[in-house]
């Protein structure tokens, strides 16, 4: 987005879809780089699969592994794009789509 790439990851279920689609957000982070031992949004985004979703993770720009500046108006557009990706993915419902969220 914007011409940065953000670090993502898509967890895809077992079976053929079409499948419903989760996007999971993080929130505003208290640090650039993640603890890399924590298995918080994979291990959710395992057990959303495990129901049958296809799961995208990934990092707004400016935290984790994303390229570019920290910018909240930006971050609008990552997660359009993320969405966009996720309905570019022919296993997906595209009548299915959940957005989930957290912030500290």
């Amino acid at each position: 987005m914007d011409g940065l790439k953000l670090a993502a990851e898509v967890h895809r279920p077992e079976g053929l879809g079409p499948h419903p689609a989760l996007c999971i957000c993080h929130g505003v982070p208290a640090k650039r780089t993640p603890d890399p031992t924590d298995r918080g949004y994979p291990l959710l985004a395992e057990k959303f699969c495990g129901h049958g979703f296809v799961v995208l993770i990934f990092n707004f720009r400016g935290s984790g592994d994303s390229e570019g500046n920290f910018d909240i108006l930006g971050w609008t557009r990552d997660l359009g794009a993320a969405i966009d990706h996720l309905c570019h993915l022919d296993e997906i419902d595209k009548s299915r789509l959940s957005v989930m969220g957290f912030s500290g």
